[in-house]
């Protein structure tokens, strides 16, 4: 989508291709954004009670995985996940 500032908004999956071949006279910029998206237990059920059921599956979920699968590698990671 263009606007009048001559910028142009692309879905993620498509940054790593605009990043290793640009468009003629193009200057390809990825800024970092302030939306934020978690994954979160409910510990309404019985067996997530444990805080150590939680830490387990907290340490199973491959979070680089899903950056990469989901949003190309482009955001980071919170450095409080641990």
């Amino acid at each position: 989508m263009e606007s009048e500032e001559k910028t142009a908004e692309v879905a993620f999956d498509a940054i790593p291709r605009f990043q290793e071949n640009p468009p003629e006279g193009a200057i390809v910029k990825v800024c970092s954004g302030t939306a934020w998206y978690w994954m979160g237990m409910s510990t309404d059920h019985p067996s997530l009670q444990d805080i150590r059921v939680r830490k387990a599956i907290q340490h199973a979920v491959d979070v680089d995985s899903i950056i990469e699968g989901a949003w190309a590698g482009v955001p980071t990671a919170s450095c409080l996940r641990d």
